[in-house]
């Protein structure tokens, strides 16, 4: 009986962790070094104006991410295995506006190597034209 809980129970957790790890990471927009996305299924709408949405950057393939790890000047290390980066960013969608309020960089198998929260609120304006710019048109739309 206590075998039978206690595959039940590895059951349920194996269920969440995986469905914790089912984000759906949509294709943003990609240069010589990395693909960005950002993820759909957890971005928060708070008032009419303010979206709180993860976004990340991995390197695109293994000699890209092999120069990056190599052109770390501190910790390099730490980096060895090092898959991207991401964070979560407000966006005023009225003000055009967006800020970081926490920053991760993370290992192939998804295990972070560091990670912030920013306790100051300092929104920066949305370079036209950017990638956040590209972001903030589609979270910005109106349902």
């Amino acid at each position: 009986m206590n075998k039978l809980l206690g595959i039940f129970l590895l059951g349920i957790v194996v269920l969440f962790c995986g469905q914790a790890e089912s984000k759906e990471w949509v294709s943003l927009i990609s240069d010589d070094v990395y693909q960005y996305s950002y993820e759909k299924d957890s971005m928060e709408k708070s008032g009419k104006d303010l979206v709180k949405v993860w976004v990340r950057w991995e390197a695109k393939d293994e000699e890209t991410r092999q120069k990056i790890v190599d052109q770390r000047d501190t910790k390099k290390e730490l980096y060895q295995d090092y898959q991207g980066s991401k964070q979560l960013i407000e966006i005023n969608c009225s003000k055009l506006s967006m800020d970081v309020l926490t920053s991760t960089d993370y290992k192939k198998n998804g295990d972070t190597i560091w990670s912030m929260t920013f306790s100051t609120r300092d929104p920066t304006p949305i370079p036209s034209d950017s990638k956040i710019d590209k972001l903030a048109k589609i979270v910005c739309k109106k349902d």
